[in-house]
């Protein structure tokens, strides 16, 4: 079962009825402790009919008070309840005072409590019904046991003229209004304080959510330190990007939680670079400021740290660069390719035709051999700037992957005994590409990986369906279990022409990025030194250029 939730006036409310009460119990109870005290000092008779009387009422107001308390939750109707106890405020009060001498009687004052807690309950309206009702019921005693239609009981042996009570009737008239009009007032006043600060309170709930919103929703990480340099303030990015909970940040020291970036953390207003090992391990390139914070008289509060993690964007920055730089080059390399091949060409069948003139086994015929022999390996090379060059998509068909690199497996258990082959493929990997460029990718990065474990090792393929950026693909990794790739070298390597290979022509890799970039798909690099490297390619299940022929149709 569930309630809906009380609405803050409806609980001050409450709050005001349930203290009136528990005051209500306090004043019983000293009437109640009188009475006994009384009744021990003056008689030693235990049945005196007049406190009998009052036992009954102290007990039956004991009795009602708690009944209200353990039914002030379960009321619907809290004001008309308010009302009510308002009345037996005064029904109790007119009873006391005519249970102990009416005119004479010392517990008139209790209508003036009556009166103020009905200002408290109920602010104006209640205060001026608790006089008026107070003066009613206090009218009728008095004239009623005046003129004999109330019995009169425990009264003095003399009752007043009338004269004397109307003067009386009037005093306490005066009394009881002046009271409502008294309290009235400061109930109102208290009201109006407190629905101010209600006001208040609202708007400040309200600017510390947007806050805070504000703060969390920023896509910076913030951090604030104390004057004594100590974290008293993290949001939700600033964790994510330290990668620790912040509850165990707070109280560190800047120093202390940046202790392990380089170049040793001094952040200023100034944005500044650092590289950042996080608590998770991550290496991160983070951009940092360091604002003062002060109050507008200028005392220090401690400071703001901004943080940036702009890894992905220097990532991004690093290969438009390596991009801009490969076509360059790639631009070069054709041009030189194509002014080289042809007097190669020239010079292979020269060469052929002047073999032909000396015996096989002559100086001169071994000469000639060694010159076609690097003539072809210039050629291959020339071969590999063209495909570097234009490694455009030509014979576009339905390949499945799967068998594809299955069937090239086979080649590498024939050719490489020594190497422990993994193929971790699903089944059915279908995309549309050509075969010639796939066989490629593949061959350049297995031998890439052969290379790099000096043909011993263990070589895992994987492949899988993977969609990206909701464009279907496929994916690959080729795992080597070598060296690694030192961290001075990783920038380069796809670079054209870099290598750390004795016989190497720094074409393989950076082949690699120019055919998957042509084929519209991603080509990434993890490696850690001493366990080996894994390149993971991503290509779309069709090729760009073919996604422009299906949009034209």
């Amino acid at each position: 079962m569930s309630f809906s939730p009380i609405p803050q006036r409806e609980k001050d409310y409450l709050n005001r009825l349930k203290w009136s009460l528990l005051f209500r119990l306090i004043i019983v109870s000293v009437i109640f402790i009188s009475l006994v005290g009384f009744h021990l000092r003056e008689s030693k008779a235990l049945f005196i009919p007049n406190l009998i009387a009052l036992y009954f009422l102290v007990g039956f107001s004991y009795f009602f008070t708690l009944l209200s308390l353990l039914l002030l939750q379960r009321i619907p109707y809290t004001h008309l309840f308010g009302y009510l106890q308002a009345v037996w405020e005064i029904i109790f009060a007119s009873a006391l005072v005519y249970l102990t001498g009416l005119w004479e009687s010392f517990f008139t004052f209790l209508y003036v409590l009556a009166i103020f807690i009905a200002s408290i309950l109920l602010f104006r309206n209640g205060a001026f019904f608790s006089a008026t009702f107070s003066t009613i019921l206090y009218a009728l005693m008095l004239f009623g046991v005046k003129f004999q239609f109330i019995p009169g009981v425990f009264l003095p042996e003399e009752i007043p003229e009338t004269q004397a009570l109307l003067q009386k009737f009037f005093y306490y008239l005066c009394y009881f209004y002046a009271s409502a009009v008294l309290s009235s007032y400061l109930s109102e006043q208290l009201r109006r304080t407190h629905q101010e600060l209600d006001q208040a309170r609202i708007g400040l709930d309200r600017l510390e959510t947007l806050n805070e919103a504000i703060v969390h929703s920023i896509n910076s990480g913030l951090l604030i330190f104390s004057p004594e340099d100590k974290l008293v303030f993290y949001n939700s990015i600033a964790e994510k990007i330290l990668g620790n909970s912040g509850e165990q940040m707070l109280g560190k020291s800047l120093k202390e939680i940046f202790s392990r970036s380089e170049p040793e953390l001094n952040p200023s207003p100034e944005e500044e670079k650092i590289r950042y090992t996080n608590f998770q391990g991550r290496e991160l390139i983070l951009e940092i400021s360091s604002h003062p914070l002060r109050t507008p008289a200028g005392k220090k509060l401690g400071k703001l740290v901004v943080l940036n993690d702009i890894t992905e964007r220097q990532e991004m920055e690093e290969k438009l660069k390596r991009a801009d730089r490969l076509a360059v080059v790639g631009r070069l390399a054709a041009g030189i390719a194509h002014e080289i091949r042809n007097p190669l060409a020239a010079i292979s069948g020269s060469i052929q035709l002047l073999k032909q003139e000396f015996a096989e086994q002559s100086s001169e015929a071994r000469l000639m051999q060694v010159v076609l022999s690097e003539t072809e390996r210039l050629n291959q090379l020339i071969t590999d700037f063209l495909l570097y060059a234009r490694p455009n998509p030509r014979n576009i068909r339905e390949i499945k992957l799967d068998q594809l690199f299955s069937d090239l497996a086979r080649l590498i258990e024939i050719n490489q005994p020594e190497i422990e082959l993994v193929l971790e493929m699903e089944s059915d990997i279908i995309l549309y590409s050509d075969a010639r460029l796939l066989e490629q990718i593949f061959w350049n990065l297995v031998n890439n990986a052969i290379d790099a474990m000096q043909g011993k090792g263990r070589l895992v393929i994987q492949a899988k369906k993977l969609t990206r950026e909701d464009k279907p693909g496929v994916w690959f990794q080729v795992t080597d279990s070598g060296g690694g790739i030192p961290s001075q070298h990783l920038a380069r390597i796809f670079e054209p022409f870099f290598t750390t290979k004795e016989k190497g022509t720094g074409l393989g890799l950076s082949t690699v990025w120019r055919i998957v970039e042509e084929l519209g798909g991603m080509v990434e690099v993890e490696t850690e030194p001493g366990k080996g490297s894994s390149f993971q390619v991503w290509l779309p299940k069709q090729p760009p250029s073919e996604q422009k022929k299906e949009e034209e149709r």
